[in-house]
C-alpha cells in the first residue's frame, strides 16, 4: 500500500509463485485489486499445486494474465477438461486472458469468454533438458510483446519462443533467453 507509485510507474507486475507462497495467498486479492487502480497489468504464475482456488478466485477479476499449467488448474478446480477448467475461471469473474499450459500440447488460451485459441508449442533450438522457468518465460516474453505493441499473435509466438529457448539449457547455467535469441527462433518457425 506504501509503494502504489512504484506499480504505477510500470506496464506490468508478474506475481508468483502462488502455490508456493502460501503467506502471500491470503492477501492476493488485496494487493492485486490495489495494484490494479494504479493502470498496472497483472499476471499471476503458479508454482507446485497451484495454491488454494479459495485464494486465487478474488484475485481473478483484477488479473490481466493467468495460465496456470494443467496439473495446478486440475488441483484448484477439481476438472479435467483445460475448457472446462477456463470456463471455471470465467464463472469466478476472470476477466483477462486466461489459459492452460499443456505441457508439450501447447497452450488452450481464452482472450474471452467463449473464445479459444490452441497455442501449439515451438520446438526448441536444441534437445529439450530443462523445463523449469517455462511458464516464467512465457508470461514475462508475453508482458514485454504487448509493452513493445505487438499483436496478439505476434505475443504468443514470441512468448513461446522465449520458452523454448529457456527449455533447452540446464538450470545453473546462464537460462535466461536474450530477445534475439527470441526473435531467431520466431523468423525461423512460422507465424501461429
Amino acid at each position: 500500500r506504501d509503494r502504489l507509485d512504484l506499480f504505477a510507474a510500470s506496464r506490468w507486475v508478474l506475481i508468483g509463485y502462488i502455490g508456493l507462497l502460501p503467506g502471500l495467498e491470503a492477501d492476493l486479492a488485496d494487493a492485486v485489486r490495489l495494484i490494479a487502480t494504479t493502470g498496472c497489468k497483472v499476471a499471476i504464475e503458479t508454482a507446485g499445486d497451484g495454491g488454494r482456488l479459495e485464494q486465487v478466485a478474488p484475485a481473478l477479476p483484477h488479473v490481466d494474465l493467468y495460465v496456470p499449467s494443467l496439473d495446478e488448474a486440475r488441483a484448484q478446480t477439481g476438472r479435467d477438461d483445460p475448457r472446462a477448467i477456463i470456463e471455471h475461471y470465467r464463472s469466478l469473474g476472470a476477466r483477462g486472458l486466461i489459459g492452460v499450459k499443456l505441457g508439450t500440447a501447447g497452450t488452450l488460451l481464452s482472450p474471452a469468454v467463449k473464445e479459444w485459441l490452441e497455442v501449439p508449442c515451438l520446438a526448441a533450438p536444441g534437445p529439450v533438458v530443462d523445463t523449469t522457468g517455462c511458464g516464467d518465460a512465457f508470461h514475462g516474453a508475453y508482458a514485454m510483446a504487448l509493452a513493445l505493441g505487438r499483436d496478439f499473435a505476434a505475443r504468443l509466438t514470441f512468448a513461446t519462443a522465449a520458452a523454448a529457448v529457456l527449455a533447452s539449457r540446464l538450470t545453473g547455467e546462464p537460462r535466461t533467453p536474450t530477445s534475439d535469441e527470441v526473435e531467431a527462433l520466431v523468423a525461423s518457425r512460422p507465424p501461429l
